[in-house]
């Protein structure tokens, strides 16, 4: 997702550092325009406001707290937004730091994928200090379609509402797919009808290509992707002290997924899942 987003900046006119863990994966976004930093503290030698999309917390809490990290080097004032999907817990200890440090912390994880991200259309989730939004949007209007949400941790929780649909529907359509196929229904007609119908969405049709496709094996996100964030959802139900009969079941097909040798497929792999659970072929060995 950050090299697509990084890229948009690019285009809509932003001189733009880039930092990566791994240094050839800057090489694309350094021919197009951008410099490279050597760390994540370089980036504030060129800007006050620095973007974060990385995979998990420990990724988050090293780029931002560890050494030559984003926020002891941080100049006062400063604005660390940071688009990621990670947990509440690991955005209240960035946030603690920032605010020892006098930077503003603002949560902005992002809806969309990396198609949205490359034409400016995710829906930006942001929460955190108003100033810091404010200073923010119009950077972010670049990216897509800003939402203030609050002043703490509401972007969150709302990224993982929508990750919690995504993952129902993901599931809902292999099981409709499953359906379809037993009763003899051409593939690309099922998903067309699915798509024409009351039941169509933006999700369903990015995703239609690989159930049709049966194309895997190149995934935007995956199902160990997904079933960390479901693991998220989890943990927010949890302190909440609500449960989430759904969001279970589906933690535990995904998991059943990664046991079946599908984990680092295209969270689609749903689909041939439960195929081999039903003993029927696999998409996934087609």
């Amino acid at each position: 997702m950050g090299a697509p987003m990084a890229q948009r900046l690019l285009e809509t006119g932003h001189e733009v550092t880039v930092w990566n863990r791994t240094s050839a994966r800057t090489e694309p976004l350094t021919a197009a325009g951008a410099r490279a930093a050597a760390t994540p503290a370089e980036v504030w030698q060129s800007t006050e406001m620095a973007l974060t999309m990385v995979y998990d917390d420990t990724a988050l809490k090293d780029v931002c707290l560890g050494a030559d990290g984003l926020v002891a080097a941080a100049p006062a004032g400063a604005v660390l937004i940071d688009m990621s999907t990670v947990s509440t817990g690991a955005s209240l200890e960035v946030a603690a730091a920032c605010e020892q440090q006098g930077v503003r912390f603002l949560r902005a994880p992002v809806s969309g994928g990396p198609a949205g991200a490359g034409k400016g259309g995710l829906a930006v989730l942001a929460s955190g200090p108003r100033d810091a939004y404010d200073a923010a949007e119009p950077l972010l209007s670049d990216l897509g379609r800003p939402s203030y949400l609050g002043d703490a941790e509401q972007g969150r929780t709302v990224k993982l509402a929508i990750n919690l649909i995504i993952a129902g529907v993901v599931e809902l359509v292999a099981e409709a797919v499953v359906l379809g196929d037993s009763g003899g229904v051409d593939r690309e007609t099922l998903m067309e009808a699915i798509n024409t119908s009351a039941v169509g969405s933006q999700v369903i049709k990015m995703r239609t290509p690989v159930v049709v496709d049966r194309s895997y094996a190149t995934p935007n996100f995956t199902v160990e992707g997904l079933l960390k964030d479901v693991g998220l959802i989890t943990d927010v139900a949890d302190e909440a002290g609500v449960t989430l009969p759904a969001t279970t079941q589906i933690s535990a097909l995904l998991e059943d997924a990664i046991a079946r040798g599908l984990g680092d497929l295209s969270y689609m792999a749903l689909l041939p899942r439960l195929q081999l659970a039903n003993d029927l072929p696999s998409d996934a060995e087609a």
